[in-house]
């Protein structure tokens, strides 16, 4: 206890009131025996080697790790073998401890007389290493003893979790015999991430319920997209349809409930807690928007999309299937004309012959897909209307190039009903097409308006973004004229994916979805990078687009807190340094505009102050992980930033003294290794051509090699 004694340099001390807690703890320390020390590194020197075996890829990975922090912290070159020689640290398989039971993130480190002894599961392998050099290498020297050599194992997030007051250990799961796959697996669910929690497998089971379960009730609503949670006496009742109801209550008590949070594919977090009681639960939840699709790579993942109640993923039964839409699709006048005329047009609507072949590969294609809810009838992806007299004259009538195309669609769709009355009829407001007509859609017609021509650093409807001002008439005016309208929205900048997008603030991303929510629109389709992985922060604004399409009114506050979640848990502890590049990318861009298909490189030119900061904000992040695939996740994120500093940095380096060419061109290969290694695109469907030499910034590498 500090304050009861004095000591001086000598170790000496005398009663007295006045000790620092630091002068205490040295003399403590040097009270203190220093048994079993072994001395790895000493004055930037080093006898022993790592060893490990190739072929153990976790233990070669951890392996390589130790080595660079031991040379980064000390200066002492460690080498890498495959056999026990001298004096070693063991890593893996050739340690001899075995990792059984120690979990997905547990390890032990261990002392074998002058040896050091490491192995782990997983995760656990690698943050043994990190843990090796960041706890002993920082003052430079390392030091193992027989004190510090500890067993961390696997520990489960929730200490005790209790449902009413009950301890969770005297529940079951409990469906009804004969339930639907998509059922079976939200139980099957429940069971896994409540043993993951806290340690306490749960039975499942159809029998009698009893005093103390979690019911599985897949007859409490008819549509397939709400659900409830409540607490009746002790028992927990999720409600919903057998299809995606049930389920989908299933992953929102575990993440409302228990605490879970779904961050990426296979990327599961749950903050620990001593305690946790689930209690005096009443809530139920319906959808604001019928159909829900994100194309994010991530999201192609049925097992983590269903857990976002992204409903337009292809998913297996027991996965709740897919609510296809009412129609979506685009640019199907090709397909339904069998590519009989020049594609590099649009059809001719008031051709009574192209109208019979559409319209009877429409009936074709909705008998041979039994149950189907909607076929597209759009045009294609060019803007070559048809400027014949009869379009051109309704175009007139109708104050739009919309008016041919609503006039056709609603033909389609008239004959459609009188075989098939519950099949819609979807076609496109795009480009040429956005301005509404006169004429309403049927009641059996879905409009998908898209947004691409308008500016995403700022909400929709920014009175002072002039980018924006059409789009809004167009939405509102089609919501007066039609209850049924579907959104394509973009959230990327297709000409360069790597670049920062920073569209992903509330006063964007929220207020958009729910100036969507206020105009009849029923269904989203937020279009990303999905032809590749996302080289900034695509993941994180995938979830964020997840949460806002549950709840669009969501405030602020809860906004970030969902952002600083998803940080915590998809880069780890250091993710605070991210979240403060985040907050000084949304000042600094706060009165730019950024659309789809920028080609200016604005982002050197706002950040040009900031980006040597940002890439190595970013660099020390990774250098303090102790996951491997958090350093993943950060190495891919920071891509964005070194794609901005290569661009401003390329010319002036490269052309400059040879040891600046070098440093630009180490940069330039590294980033081109990463475009390759995580498959990420450069533009929107392209990957980057094949080219050996660099000799130009990376905005030109598209036009590179072959």
């Amino acid at each position: 206890m500090a304050g009861l004694m004095k000591g001086d340099a000598n170790g000496n001390f005398n009663a007295t009131n006045n000790a620092s807690r630091a002068e205490v703890a040295t003399i403590i320390s040097r009270m203190l025996p220093h048994s079993g020390r072994i001395a790895v590194v000493e004055n930037g020197k080093s006898d022993y080697v790592i060893v490990a075996v190739e072929n153990d890829e976790a233990a070669m990975l951890a392996a390589e790790r130790l080595q660079y922090l031991v040379h980064e912290y000390t200066g002492a070159e460690l080498k890498i073998i495959g056999e026990k020689k001298g004096n070693f640290i063991a890593i893996g398989s050739l340690s001899g401890i075995k990792a059984d039971g120690l979990g997905t993130d547990g390890y032990k480190i261990a002392l074998d007389g002058e040896n050091i002894l490491v192995n782990g599961e997983a995760d656990g392998i690698f943050k043994a290493a990190v843990r090796l050099a960041n706890l002993y290498a920082k003052n430079g020297n390392m030091k193992v003893t027989k004190r510090s050599a500890e067993t961390y194992e696997h520990e489960y997030p929730i200490g005790k979790l209790t449902i009413q007051g009950n301890d969770i250990s005297k529940y079951v799961i409990k469906y009804t015999d004969g339930a639907s796959k998509s059922v079976v697996t939200a139980a099957n669910e429940i069971q896994k991430y409540i043993e993951m929690a806290c340690n306490v497998k749960l039975p499942i089971t159809t029998g009698a319920a009893g005093d103390y379960a979690i019911i599985l009730d897949d007859k409490a609503f008819t549509d397939d997209e709400t659900f409830s949670v409540k607490t009746e006496g002790n028992n927990v009742v999720i409600g919903g349809s057998g299809v995606r109801g049930v389920l989908y209550g299933a992953y929102d008590f575990l993440e409302t409930c228990v605490g879970w949070r779904y961050v990426d594919a296979g990327v599961d977090y749950l903050r620990p807690v001593a305690e946790r009681d689930i209690s005096d639960v009443d809530y139920k939840k319906e959808p604001y928007f019928e159909w829900r699709t994100i194309y994010y790579t991530c999201m192609f993942d049925g097992s983590y999309a269903v857990k976002h109640k992204i409903n337009g993923a292809g998913n297996p039964e027991e996965l709740g299937g897919s609510a296809q839409g009412r129609g979506h699709g685009c640019h199907t006048f090709e397909a339904l004309t069998d590519g009989a005329y020049d594609q590099s047009m649009q059809p001719c609507l008031s051709d009574p012959a192209i109208f019979d072949q559409i319209l009877g590969n429409v009936l074709k294609k909705i008998e041979n897909n039994p149950g189907i809810a909607g076929v597209s009838v759009s045009q294609n992806d060019n803007n070559n209307y048809c400027k014949c007299e009869k379009c051109m004259a309704v175009a007139e009538e109708e104050g739009s190039q919309a008016g041919p195309v609503i006039r056709f669609v609603n033909r389609i769709a008239e004959e459609v009903e009188k075989v098939y009355p519950d099949v819609y009829i979807q076609t496109l407001a795009y480009t040429y097409s956005r301005k509404p007509p006169k004429t309403p859609p049927r009641h059996n017609v879905i409009i998908q308006l898209c947004s691409i021509e308008c500016c995403f650093g700022h909400k929709l409807d920014e009175p002072q973004c002039s980018f924006n001002t059409s789009f809004v008439e167009d939405l509102k005016g089609w919501s007066k004229i039609c209850d049924k309208i579907y959104i394509w929205d973009y959230v990327v900048n297709f000409h360069r994916l790597i670049n920062p997008h920073i569209n992903y603030d509330y006063g964007v991303l929220a207020e958009n979805i729910r100036f969507f929510h206020e105009n009849n629109v029923i269904g989203l389709f937020e279009q990303g990078s999905g032809d590749g992985e996302s080289g900034e922060f695509g993941e994180m604004r995938a979830y964020l687009l997840a949460k806002l399409m549950s709840d669009p009114y969501m405030s602020e506050e809860e906004y970030y807190t969902h952002m600083d979640e998803f940080l915590e848990a998809y880069y780890g502890e250091n993710w605070r340094e991210i979240r403060k590049v985040i907050d000084l990318m949304f000042e600094k861009t706060k009165s730019f505009h950024f659309q789809v298909y920028d080609t200016k490189d604005m982002y050197s030119l706002v950040l040009r102050n900031d980006i040597d900061w940002m890439v190595e904000a970013f660099e020390n992040i990774e250098l303090k992980s102790e996951s491997y695939d958090e350093i993943l996740r950060i190495d891919r994120s920071q891509m964005q930033f070194e794609f901005v500093w290569l661009n401003r940095n390329f010319d002036k380096m490269y052309n400059a003294d040879e040891a600046s060419k070098q440093a630009v061109l180490d940069k330039s290969y590294d980033l081109l290794r990463k475009f390759k290694e995580y498959n990420v695109y450069l533009h929107e469907t392209t990957q980057l051509p094949e080219f050996t030499e660099i000799t130009a910034p990376p905005n030109e590498w598209g036009s590179m090699g072959t």
